[in-house]
């Protein structure tokens, strides 16, 4: 049974014993804030309960979050890599704002070097995590 780990209003964290995912929804309007808060929160989960893979669901983010893109891109996916990320599966929301600013993050990462995947589809993000 999956299991809620964090809350709020813009971000919600579960973790399925079964397996090493932690799931990540987010919802709503994000300030550059709610960002770093729910990033840093993700990472604190993903060490406390040494899970390296994360479904970062964003299919009902609307508007934009630039103010934070350079962030989760130079500060927090080293972060995240440093203490073992191991895939990240990035589901898009179908709204043109947020696409942008995951398009505008993930331009200051080098993807080739971070676990990172880009999906429209969220059954293929999971699929993408659980192959070995």
């Amino acid at each position: 049974m999956i299991a809620d780990i964090f809350s709020n209003s813009h971000i919600r964290i579960k973790a399925d014993p079964a397996d090493a995912v932690l799931i990540v929804t987010w919802a709503g309007r994000q300030t550059e804030q709610t960002v770093m808060d729910g990033c840093m929160r993700i990472y604190e989960c993903m060490k406390t309960l040494q899970r390296f893979d994360i479904l970062n669901d964003n299919r009902h983010v609307i508007g934009d979050w630039r103010e934070a893109s350079q962030w989760v891109g130079t500060v927090w996916f080293p972060l995240m890599d440093k203490a073992g990320l191991k895939k990240f599966a990035w589901i898009k929301s179908p709204l043109d704002l947020p696409q942008a600013s995951i398009d505008e993050t993930l331009s200051s990462v080098d993807i080739s070097v971070f676990p990172i995947r880009v999906f429209h589809d969220y059954q293929q993000g999971i699929a993408w995590l659980m192959k070995s």
